[in-house]
């Protein structure tokens, strides 16, 4: 290793290898860390026994278990997370919503996905109707009698639920149009991902979805710009939507996924 000597005569490691060293400390930390935090192990019947990775479940009837989701099981008395019951979950009622979310007769819970520490299973806080708590066609989106909600699990908050913050929504009749990020209640159109955002330019009386990249009013053709080759790169970087410039809407049609036609031509997306 080449060192340099200082006043005092010993030697020194170079600063430069010195902070080579710690980054590759800290990329192995990254890399490795989680995995030793959240093992990728999985249940597994052996002899009559039921494990989850290296641990038995001890008193649990491998003829019994119906699972729930990949970490998720149950037996004739108990519901399991990992190698863990969950005393408080209701057996009878527990339910998956959508991953990674859960309900039961008590209220709703959810993963907690983080890298740097274990995940576990929490009950979603916040101000929200039980009863009437649900999913809006398995999207990002939930709704209760009173408002739609979206939902933050990445973010480590304590209370990752949140009512979107649009006064326009009708949340009886707001739901997902077609399997898209396109939703629409009874007086408008929205476009959203894990945020929602009302569109107001768009027809709600004439809009309906083509497929899950293209949608239309009587008036424009409307696509999703993420991906798209483009001479804008900007454009495409993330998730929005723009209008198809001279497409005729009446007339504009789908062939297949990839492929529209309208009465002057024919229209390919290409990624």
């Amino acid at each position: 290793m080449n060192t340099f000597t200082s006043k005092t005569g010993k030697p020194v490691q170079s600063k430069s290898k010195l902070i080579i060293v710690l980054i590759g400390v800290v990329i192995t930390a990254l890399l490795f860390v989680p995995f030793l935090i959240n093992p990728n192990s999985s249940y597994e019947e052996k002899d009559g026994k039921m494990y989850f990775g290296s641990k038995e479940l001890v008193g649990l009837n491998p003829d019994e278990v119906s699972m729930i989701d990949y970490y998720i099981i149950k037996d004739s008395s108990h519901i399991y997370y990992k190698d863990q019951i969950l005393e408080w979950a209701d057996r009878e009622t527990f339910r998956i919503m959508r991953p990674p979310f859960f309900m039961d007769k008590n209220g709703i819970y959810y993963e907690t996905h983080s890298w740097l520490s274990k995940r576990e299973i929490k009950p979603l806080e916040g101000d929200y109707d039980k009863p009437t708590f649900h999913t809006v066609s398995n999207s990002t989106f939930f709704k209760d009698k009173n408002r739609v909600y979206q939902i933050d699990i990445w973010s480590g908050s304590n209370a990752p639920l949140s009512a979107v913050d649009i006064p326009e929504i009708d949340v009886t009749t707001f739901d997902m149009e077609g399997n898209s990020n396109w939703y629409a209640d009874k007086n408008h159109v929205y476009f959203g991902i894990f945020e929602l955002k009302l569109c107001k330019e768009i027809d709600r009386a004439t809009f309906e979805t083509l497929s899950f990249q293209v949608a239309k009013d009587k008036n424009h053709v409307y696509y999703l710009t993420r991906n798209l080759k483009s001479d804008d790169k900007r454009a495409t970087d993330y998730d929005d939507y723009a209008i198809l410039n001279d497409a005729d809407a009446p007339s504009f049609f789908m062939i297949d996924e990839l492929n529209y036609e309208d009465k002057n031509t024919t229209w390919s997306i290409e990624r």
